[in-house]
């Protein structure tokens, strides 16, 4: 299965940045639904549009 992570998906580690929060934040949000994300293998992939609407 290949997942395609062009412009549309960050990492958790972009959305940090941009948001201005701990990496480790970021995933304990994750991980407890309230950011909402796919996990692929190991991976987090936020879509950037959820992202931009919490700016």
């Amino acid at each position: 299965m290949y997942f395609n992570t062009n412009d549309k998906y960050i990492t958790p580690e972009e959305v940090a940045d941009e948001l201005g929060l701990s990496f480790t934040t970021v995933y304990n949000l994750l991980r407890k639904g309230q950011l909402p994300g796919v996990k692929v293998g190991r991976k987090w992939f936020i879509l950037r549009e959820k992202i931009e609407r919490i700016c």
